[in-house]
């Protein structure tokens, strides 16, 4: 409508009407639908400006690989401040020669005796002939037989622990013979009394005095032997 002025009026030609002149085509549904209404296309809309780079613009922060031996934990939280050197040089201090001590080697003893083998000698051989040679229970004065007396051996044997101390006697007789010097063998018995049987006799005189030695039985007197 077209006012007579020529000016539009402050007041509408027309009242407005409460319901709208166009019913909606679908009734609003109460639950969300699962299809977008829109279907999103696989390529973008728009291309990036700028190109991606193919290093990256900044370097990845990697951490330090571990040390093998850590370090210690300061025990002072503040930096402790160093000794300023000093420019003076210590004095010398002249020291004593050290003093070398030498162990004296020690004399290490032969495997065998080094005596002299060329020294004249006589040697005494005391033979026990006491009772305690063939038996403890008597003196065996005799030699009497189921008390001092064993099978296999000589009546002047008498057993064979004197028949041992015989073959010792001359077993020294001769070892002690091949000795390159003068020596001479002198044989005493003892029993209740010593005897002097032979005196400064050549080693096989000495060994037949030894073999001829008649066992006679009684106490041991070492003081006779002497």
């Amino acid at each position: 409508v077209t006012c007579a002025s020529g000016s539009p009026s402050d007041i509408p030609s027309e009242v407005p009407s409460a319901l709208p002149s166009v019913e909606p085509s679908m009734e609003p549904s109460d639950t969300i639908s699962n299809d977008p209404s829109v279907v999103s296309s696989e390529v973008p809309s728009n291309l990036p400006t700028i190109s991606p780079s193919k290093s990256p613009s900044i370097p990845p922060t990697m951490p330090p690989p571990p040390t093998m031996n850590p370090t210690f934990i300061p025990t002072t939280k503040r930096p402790t401040t160093t000794v300023s050197p000093t420019t003076k040089q210590k004095e010398e201090v002249e020291t004593e020669a050290p003093t070398v001590t030498v162990q004296q080697k020690q004399p290490v003893p032969s495997l065998r005796p080094t005596c002299k083998n060329d020294q004249n000698f006589n040697l005494c051989i005391a033979v026990d002939m006491s009772g305690s040679i063939c038996s403890n229970e008597s003196g065996c004065i005799g030699c009497p037989s189921g008390t001092c007396r064993d099978e296999f051996v000589t009546q002047g044997t008498c057993c064979n622990n004197f028949a041992f101390v015989k073959g010792f006697a001359s077993l020294m007789v001769q070892s002690l013979s091949n000795f390159p010097a003068e020596k001479t063998f002198s044989i005493v018995q003892f029993a209740t009394e010593g005897q002097l049987i032979s005196l400064m006799e050549t080693n096989d005189e000495a060994l037949s005095t030894i073999d001829q030695l008649y066992y006679t039985g009684g106490i041991t007197n070492h003081a006779e032997a002497i």
